[in-house]
């Protein structure tokens, strides 16, 4: 299931603390926690074969994003990914260069399927 979101920060007081430490964030949590440092599936199976490596290793070798969580009109969803994030380069800025506002477009997706059942209880569990 994809859920598309817009993230609204804006700051009163310090844009620092208020909106470019917010959207930072974000965007960690968007990203890989680590991605593979050899790309190649042959060379990952060559060290699988040796024994140097595992198949899960092998096939999926990146550190998948963060996962987080949205509570929405009596509905939690969870656990979600941030599949897409926007970064608005034309937001308006401070003197100093700083975001003072930001819009910022998302679209979240669960790590599996739901189905009727799982939907019927999102009011009262998280969708596992």
């Amino acid at each position: 299931v994809k859920i598309q979101v817009v993230a609204l920060f804006r700051a009163w007081r310090d844009p620092a603390s208020e909106v470019e430490a917010p959207f930072n964030k974000l965007m960690e949590w968007a990203l890989p926690i680590e991605l593979s440092k050899d790309g190649s599936l042959l060379a990952r199976a060559a060290e699988t074969a040796k024994g140097d490596m595992g198949y899960v290793e092998a096939l999926m070798p990146s550190k998948s994003p963060t996962r987080v969580a949205m509570k929405f009109k009596g509905r939690t969803y969870s656990p979600l990914v941030i599949e897409s994030i926007g970064m608005p380069m034309n937001s308006p800025v401070d003197a100093n260069g700083q975001y003072v506002e930001l819009a910022v477009p998302m679209t979240l997706c669960t790590l599996t399927a739901l189905d009727r059942k799982d939907w019927a209880n999102s009011k009262k569990v998280s969708l596992t």
